[in-house]
């Protein structure tokens, strides 16, 4: 086995903490996201802020080779690069993946709680054209079972 640490190279940094990594699906460009709400794009020759937010810090972020485009969640947001933001509600998206089609998406959810309750975890698949729809109601619901919905993206 060689000694592969030179070929390590700082590609840029963030103010805060990296939350998530993500590669474009030609793997020309890597995506980072940090706690502190920044988000990323570095390429051969450069390493770019798209976004930066004081308020919110970055969960997480899933590619999608379809569309051609990655998500991420920044506090109960949920923005697609290249798009404004197009979810925005109380629920916290603290990790979510494309399928390998790009045509489905799972996030991993927080619910608020009931007042002296912890927040609700639950899991969804769905497109992104139901994120921006809050009358999807969970199929199973409670403190230990998840939910789950499905919607197939017609692109």
């Amino acid at each position: 086995m060689t000694d592969d640490v030179d070929a390590w190279e700082q590609l840029g940094s963030h103010k805060g903490r990296v939350s998530s990594l993500v590669w474009s699906s030609d793997a020309a460009n890597l995506y980072s996201a940090s706690y502190d709400g920044e988000i990323r794009k570095c390429t051969a020759d450069k390493y770019e802020r798209l976004r930066a937010s004081d308020d919110k810090f970055v969960w997480d972020m899933s590619w999608s080779a379809c569309r051609g485009e990655f998500l991420a969640s920044a506090g109960t947001e949920l923005i697609a690069y290249r798009r404004d933001t197009i979810s925005a509600h109380d629920i916290i998206v603290h990790s979510m993946r494309y399928d390998p089609s790009g045509q489905c998406l799972a996030t991993r959810e927080r619910l608020p709680g009931r007042e002296g309750e912890a927040m609700q975890p639950r899991l969804r698949l769905h497109s992104t054209e139901t994120l921006a729809d809050e009358s999807n109601d969970p199929i199973m619901y409670g403190t230990t079972v998840f939910s789950c919905e499905r919607v197939r993206l017609t692109v």
